[in-house]
């Protein structure tokens, strides 16, 4: 069974509170503080807020909120179920960074006993080269892993703070990152 491509990401959008309900409460809470702790639980709100859209967290190891993209849920719930009765099972993807991380997200996604997973990887579509893949499985490569999760946080973090700065100097729907264009 096929993932086709990427299942898992950092969010890709907001989460601030929109429930009426909720905002009144928190208004609520917030005028009963002294103005010194109004301004650090502002402080602190804004900081959390940052790091779920952004879905890293800095000031704990780099901790990565990586989500199902929306659309492949069925999916990862298909490549659970058939991983459930599997002795083993292969991941083939791209061999570079990309087809790295997706191995590794399927195997985080599917779960199970990391002794079960065996990455394949071949350059080309022919009956050799695959047969020749499956004799020599290999093991998911976490440096290609770790790296290409290093490029993914650079991005956010200078799209998330850079772009801000871009809007409020140059013009309103700018965006910094390293593959803007």
């Amino acid at each position: 069974k096929s993932s086709v491509g990427h299942i898992r990401d950092l969010p890709t959008s907001g989460s601030g509170t929109t429930d009426p309900k909720a905002r009144a409460a928190e208004a609520a809470k917030t005028r009963k503080m002294s103005p010194e702790k109004k301004a650090e639980y502002k402080k602190q709100k804004a900081r959390t807020q940052l790091v779920s859209r952004m879905g890293i967290d800095p000031e704990h190891d780099w901790a990565a909120n990586y989500q199902i993209l929306p659309g492949k849920e069925k999916v990862v719930q298909e490549l659970r179920k058939l991983a459930r009765d599997a002795d083993t099972i292969y991941l083939a993807t791209d061999l570079d960074r990309e087809g790295e991380a997706i191995a590794w997200h399927l195997r985080e996604a599917i779960g199970g006993d990391d002794s079960r997973y065996r990455r394949v990887v071949f350059n080309e579509i022919t009956k050799k080269a695959i047969q020749e893949a499956f004799e020599e499985p290999g093991e998911i490569n976490i440096d290609r892993v770790n790296a290409q999760q290093a490029r993914r946080f650079l991005d956010r973090v200078v799209g998330f703070m850079v772009s801000p700065l871009l809007w409020a100097k140059i013009a309103r729907g700018l965006s910094a990152g390293r593959v803007q264009s």
